[in-house]
């Protein structure tokens, strides 16, 4: 027999997919601390699938990782296990110099300014 926590959605649903857009929508509606922070979450939560649909297809890992981190709100640390670092440190110098090397390549700053401009539009 399944575990029924393992259905709980975002901490709050524990239920079918109607129940929690019943719950999205009462909570969109409230002006609470607990329910901005919720909200926040479930926007996060878009912001970072949106993210990993947009580097899906791209052939360096190097840019795949920058969108992840510094769009997508991932840790270092996951990234750096999925891409076999030894710590999240080489993932955050990964960003950084990728970053550094954006200041002199218009390609890549234009590629890293477009998946920016894409991350944050209105889902």
């Amino acid at each position: 027999m399944r575990d029924p926590w393992e259905q709980l959605r975002r901490g709050l649903v524990l239920g079918s997919q109607e129940l929690y857009d019943r719950a999205h929508a009462l909570i969109a509606n409230k002006r609470g601390q607990e329910e901005a922070r919720w909200s926040r979450l479930e926007e996060a939560d878009a912001v970072k699938q949106r993210v990993r649909q947009l580097v899906g297809s791209l052939t360096d890992e190097r840019i795949k990782i920058w969108a992840r981190i510094r769009l997508g709100g991932e840790r270092g640390v996951e990234l750096a296990r999925e891409y076999g670092y030894r710590s999240g440190a080489g993932v955050t110098l990964l960003v950084r110099r990728l970053e550094a090397s954006a200041q002199q390549d218009r390609k890549l700053k234009r590629i890293l300014e477009n998946l920016r401009t894409h991350a944050f539009r209105k889902l």
